[in-house]
């Protein structure tokens, strides 16, 4: 039979119709990831042929929606990766959450000029980089180098295998404020650099925040940082000349064990850290 499922609001639906009563015999699926290929092709081009599926772009459909949720699951077929341009001319989207089934996001995918928030599995071009790998895309790559409307340039700093640090200029959308980052690895030496449009920043399952990590984004207010992080890089949050609050969920002597004045030089404003059992002062 068809799949039915509950959406965020938790109402047993089948496709965008409600159904009010489950007969004798039938099974209501719940997720996000087992919604029927019908449904998801009203939205997404999504190419099945190998062995895993890749979003491929927005029906015209897809493209009035604001909020998109990428499926994990296609056709039996895990989602791993998302295509350039998938997200072109997707003028209406304000808030995309990418499931941590995907390992691989090509440059330029998230060309969304009204974009506000953004969650994602990793940050770069492909799941695992580290700054010592040789290969280190920054968080503008995700939305590349053309310029489109919403777009604001933003310098940023690119490392590929045989070549060496590159200064390259982003377009990212202006009215991004909001992002959050569900990722079991580190974040690489600045690789938030810039990003002067962010206002808040979640981590999740982060292990470390390297150099730089968020230098210059002088409209970050909040961030979240996970009690999994064990190293924290000279000048991670240097000239964040707006953030007042940071949560971290681990313990005060957990927090002692990785802070140190130089994370937070020139100019960061907050005095506080809340932790799971009590406040520290910085």
């Amino acid at each position: 039979m068809p799949v039915r499922y509950a959406g965020n609001d938790n109402r047993i639906t089948y496709g965008k119709t409600p159904i009010k009563s489950i007969m004798q015999g039938e099974t209501a699926v719940y997720g996000q990831d087992m919604l029927s290929v019908e449904y998801l092709d009203t939205i997404f081009v999504i190419n099945d042929e190998s062995t895993n599926a890749k979003v491929n772009g927005l029906t015209n459909y897809g493209k009035t929606l604001e909020t998109i949720v990428i499926p994990s699951m296609y056709n039996g077929k895990s989602v791993d990766s998302i295509s350039a341009g998938a997200f072109n001319n997707a003028s209406n989207v304000k808030s995309i959450i990418v499931p941590n089934s995907v390992t691989s996001i090509e440059q330029g995918a998230f060309r969304c000029g009204a974009l506000e928030n953004i969650t994602l599995p990793f940050v770069g071009a492909e799941a695992g980089e580290t700054d010592s790998n040789n290969r280190h895309h920054p968080f503008g790559y995700i939305f590349g180098t053309s310029h489109y409307v919403g777009g604001v340039a933003v310098t940023q700093y690119a490392y590929v295998s045989g070549s060496s640090t590159n200064a390259v200029t982003y377009y990212i959308p202006s009215t991004l404020r909001h992002v959050t980052v569900d990722h079991n690895g580190g974040l690489l030496n600045r690789v938030f650099i810039h990003c002067d449009m962010l206002e808040s920043v979640i981590l999740k399952n982060i292990t470390s925040i390297n150099y730089s990590a968020f230098a210059g984004c002088s409209r970050l207010v909040s961030v979240s940082i996970p009690d999994s992080v064990t190293a924290m890089g000279d000048s991670a949050f240097s000239q964040c000349t707006s953030l007042t609050s940071v949560v971290f969920t681990g313990t005060m002597a957990q927090w002692n064990t990785i802070y140190k004045t130089d994370n937070w030089n020139n100019g960061c404003p907050f005095t506080d850290v809340v932790c799971s059992d009590g406040t520290v002062s910085v």
